[in-house]
């Protein structure tokens, strides 16, 4: 087992480079603030750059470089693309070109992953990783990258100079835009048959300078559509012609235009908000199925419901309305199940478990569209559906995309550059005979905005991890540092005590195998040593035999009580709702905490004590 790292404040503590004081003081600036607890360090002049440099050195065994001392020429800067750069937070900064090796400033040196990408990008040059500061990351990325992008972009959209014309006083009015005249108008469909709402909806729609087409009818609106683009088809239920054909050649035509069939205009205008509460409260349901029925099937591996989650963003993006990106949503869900249900210790067949679960849902009368979008998955679509796309095909189509992607790529990784491109490789490969060419581009669209845009850990909610198996910590502190919470994690029942009281987190998660009894033990001796549960939401990790003894701590301030192999989906939903309610709770004023109780708790008995 290898050594455990130690933390910066550690460090710094044990160089002499920084007082106890100055590191709670430092800790509570970065949950209120966000940031590495080093870039608090420096900015309020508690260590400058350098010495917070040796000691990240220190942490992370590697060389480090103070940045704010060097410049970087141009020639170095393109050595690694700017997109890269500011997503990844790196900084190319040296060029030996006798040895090849580019020297690359980061917050991690150690992270295989980021060596793995930047090696990708780096064309064959040797990369050599030094550790920095946050804050000086950040300010050469903003000098470097994102000022000199932005100024760049600036010139680039400088209008050129026309020649000099003489002035004519009465063309100014004419030479003036207007809204009539822009080529940005947005262009609406109008079908309906009616002679009042109709000419009514066209005049509000014109009034918010959208370009209006209408029709009485879905045969004409056929006709009209031919290679335009729209970005909203309004249909009215009474019009006369197939508008179920209207609807298929417009997604396959353009897949993005919103598509509403509705039956009044208050429908139209009203219903909408309800119906998506309705629709996000049945996709939340169906995540949490996957994961809780994976967790109980005992899977090594598991979607926990990524499937159903990429193929209702995929939906989304493609501008799919409503009720059809909900069935579509709804059997990826069940496809995503049905894959584990059938599923033997060999590979899953995915056309047999399919078509297994086509029956079972058609003996149940689930609706036609969702057992037809089911058994439209992994089709072969070359040369099919060339003026008409159902509904079925594109959902199974999207389904399809979306799961080879998840079996492809692991939930718990990173996707990085290298993989990124293979994806796409792949997926041009087999665009236009498995997939088609509207959904691969969205999808490719959307997971290089997820590559590109990873959000920040959010610093001001942070997460204490204990267990005594320093693999079980480090496990569990990856997880929830990569779910967006800020993660320390600790092995030791006197390390974790001093950490807690150093930091002060906003939770806990306690992972902690063996008997009932010894997890009692533990808790209780956790609380002896200053960890009020009842002012601290935590969460408690057992083992399946001592759940059913260990629930009288729900009672005395443990939140929730979960198995060790239990889905990390379900244990990162469970701290985003914790995380939302402590939310909801700063933002109200006048909230006087309860007062904790410090009664012991033995197995198998209630407190006889509760809060104030």
């Amino acid at each position: 087992m290898t050594s455990r790292k130690l933390r910066l404040d550690q460090i710094l503590l044990r160089e002499g480079l920084i007082s106890e004081e100055q590191i709670q003081e430092a800790l509570a600036r970065q949950k209120a603030h966000g940031g590495k607890l080093g870039s608090q360090l420096v900015q309020h002049g508690y260590v400058d750059e350098t010495s917070l440099v040796k000691a990240l050195a220190l942490q992370f065994n590697c060389e480090g470089v103070a940045l704010s001392n060097v410049e970087i020429p141009d020639v170095i800067l393109g050595m690694v693309p700017a997109r890269v750069a500011v997503a990844r937070k790196i900084v190319p900064f040296g060029y030996d070109p006798d040895t090849n090796e580019l020297r690359i400033a980061c917050e991690d040196p150690t992270d295989q992953e980021l060596a793995d990408e930047v090696g990708f990008v780096a064309r064959g040059k040797k990369v050599r990783f030094f550790v920095a500061a946050e804050v000086a990351l950040d300010k050469m990325i903003a000098r470097y990258y994102t000022e000199k992008a932005a100024q760049i972009q600036q010139i680039a959209d400088s209008p050129v100079p026309a020649p000099a014309e003489p002035e004519n006083p009465a063309n100014w009015s004419a030479a003036i835009p207007t809204p009539a005249d822009s080529e940005h108008r947005e262009k609406v469909l109008l079908v309906a048959d009616d002679t009042e709402c109709g000419p009514l909806l066209k005049s509000l729609l014109e009034y918010d300078n959208y370009e209006i087409t209408t029709t009485d009818s879905a045969d004409d609106a056929i006709e009209i559509i031919g290679d335009q683009l729209f970005h909203t088809v309004l249909i009215k239920d009474t019009v006369s012609g197939d508008y179920l054909d209207l609807i298929d050649r417009l997604r396959k035509s353009s897949p993005r235009t919103r598509v509403h069939y509705y039956e009044s205009i208050s429908a139209l205008l009203l219903g909408n908000q309800q119906a998506l509460q309705s629709e996000e409260l049945l996709l939340h349901s169906l995540r949490l199925f996957s994961s809780m029925f994976t967790k109980d099937a005992a899977r090594s591996s598991s979607h926990a419901g990524r499937v159903g989650h990429y193929v209702n963003r995929l939906c989304r993006r493609i501008g799919l309305p409503e009720k059809e990106r909900m069935m579509i949503a709804t059997a990826a869900h069940l496809h995503d199940l049905a894959c584990y249900y059938y599923q033997t210790k060999e590979e899953v067949d995915y056309r047999r478990a399919i078509d297994l679960s086509a029956r079972l849902l058609h003996s149940l009368d689930f609706p036609p569209v969702v057992v037809g979008t089911l058994q439209s998955a992994y089709v072969d679509l070359k040369g099919r559906f060339t003026k008409r796309l159902p509904i079925e095909a594109l959902g199974g189509n999207i389904i399809t995309v979306v799961d080879l992607f998840c079996e492809t790529i692991s939930d718990d990784k990173r996707l990085s550059l290298d993989k990124l491109d293979a994806l796409k490789k792949k997926l041009d490969d087999l665009t236009g005979k498995l997939f088609l060419p509207e959904v691969t581009e969205s999808f490719v669209e959307m997971i290089e905005e997820d590559v590109f845009n990873a959000p920040e850990p959010d610093s001001h909610f942070q997460v204490l991890v204990f267990s005594e198996d320093q693999e079980v910590a480090g496990r569990f502190e990856a997880n929830i540092a990569e779910a967006g919470f800020q993660a320390l994690s600790e092995t030791s029942q006197d390390a974790l005590i001093t950490l807690f009281n150093r930091s002060r987190p906003d939770m806990i998660v306690l992972a902690l195998p063996g008997d009932a009894e010894s997890v009692m033990a533990t808790i209780n001796e956790l609380g002896a040593g200053g960890i009020a549960f009842y002012d601290l939401p935590t969460m408690l990790l057992v083992d399946d035999t001592a759940i059913a003894t260990l629930t009288p701590l729900l009672d005395a301030g443990i939140d929730d009580i979960l198995t060790h192999d239990g889905s990390r989906d379900l244990l990162m939903a469970k701290l985003g709702r914790i995380r939302q309610q402590l939310a909801d709770k700063a933002n109200r004023s006048g909230e006087i905490p309860a007062e904790p109780d410090q009664t012991e708790v033995s197995a198998g008995d209630t407190p006889s004590q509760q809060p104030a």
